[in-house]
């Protein structure tokens, strides 16, 4: 058995475990997040989510926090929308969470697997997310490489 920085015997970081990490307020921003998946390129890139450059999972989704407030209500159909603090910090409770920088927004960069896990609680359908998020993903890589070769 070896000893943990945190515990004196540490487990595993399981399904299970990010399942019950997804309270309310995670789960509503997850949930909005899905939604402009969902919606499609043009309604993501103005909901401040962005896919990051990969070839296959796991994907990354970066997510602006203020342009996500902006399009909360068009976005969830909700007519209360949380403050840019509340969205924030329910992504950076998230473990694997980064906060980084995309040119001059700054984005909180999520692994795909708590979109998942925030559609199957809530009975959206994955494939859809999945296909759309692998289909985005697919062409940042493609102006990636096209960007490259233009220099």
């Amino acid at each position: 058995v070896a000893l943990g920085p945190r515990f004196l015997v540490e487990g595993r970081l399981r399904e299970y475990h990010e399942y019950l990490t997804l309270s309310s307020d995670r789960l509503s921003v997850l949930h909005a997040v899905a939604k402009g998946i969902f919606a499609g390129p043009n309604q993501m890139k103005a909901a401040g989510i962005y896919m990051e450059a990969s070839v296959r999972a796991p994907y990354y989704v970066a997510v602006s926090a203020a342009d996500l407030r902006q399009k909360w209500a068009s976005l969830t159909g909700e007519r209360i929308i949380p403050g840019q603090q509340q969205i924030s910090g329910a992504l950076r409770a998230l473990s694997g969470v980064e906060q980084v920088r995309r040119g001059d927004l700054r984005v909180y960069r999520i692994p795909d697997r708590y979109l998942t896990l925030a559609c199957d609680r809530l009975g959206l359908p994955t494939w859809i997310l999945e296909s759309n998020m692998a289909a985005c993903a697919k062409a940042a890589q493609e102006d990636k490489v096209g960007a490259h070769r233009k220099k």
